[in-house]
């Protein structure tokens, strides 16, 4: 599958999942939508893929958006039209969370050779090179993992890498 495939797949999956509480796919389920009873609020979930994909890495991004016919129709009569935004609350997934991050998740289904390639390829690119590969040497003398300490930017990456079985070098 290419990149598009694997990104559609996911969303197609996440759809499925989702259908049970009421939510309804449109444009390839890349866009969920679920509207109260009354017709009102409008509930819509958006996928965003990342033009950086590849096919052994594709990043879905999930977005959020509250909205209200009564609210858009109100904000109408105050402003004679100018402002027509029926929106409530509009965020992205990641910053919904405690940890208040944007958030992105690989869902192309990477096999572990495909992984460890991707891992080497970007060590041979990673600015902090030297931090990179001292954090993996102290991870394999047994030092505790500890997911949400950072060291530096991509330490939480490393040790992911680290947990999954991936190498520094071939």
């Amino acid at each position: 599958m290419n990149s598009r495939e694997f990104f559609l797949a996911a969303c197609n999956k996440i759809s499925d999942g989702l259908c049970d509480f009421g939510f309804k796919a449109s444009q390839q389920c890349q866009s969920l939508k679920k509207t109260t009873a009354d017709k009102d609020i409008t509930f819509e979930i958006f996928f965003q893929s990342s033009s950086l994909n590849s096919t052994g890495f594709v990043k879905l991004l999930p977005h959020l958006l509250i909205s209200s016919k009564r609210l858009k129709k109100w904000l109408t009569e105050q402003d004679d039209g100018e402002f027509e935004n029926a929106m409530i609350y509009g965020e992205q997934l990641g910053y919904m969370t405690h940890f208040q991050e944007w958030k992105l998740w690989n869902v192309s289904g990477n096999k572990k050779e495909q992984a460890q390639e991707f891992f080497l390829n970007y060590l041979a690119d990673a600015g902090g090179k030297g931090k990179i590969l001292n954090l993996y040497k102290e991870l394999t003398k047994g030092t505790q993992i500890n997911l949400m300490h950072h060291e530096f930017v991509d330490a939480a990456y490393v040790k992911l890498a680290f947990l999954n079985g991936l190498k520094t070098s071939k």
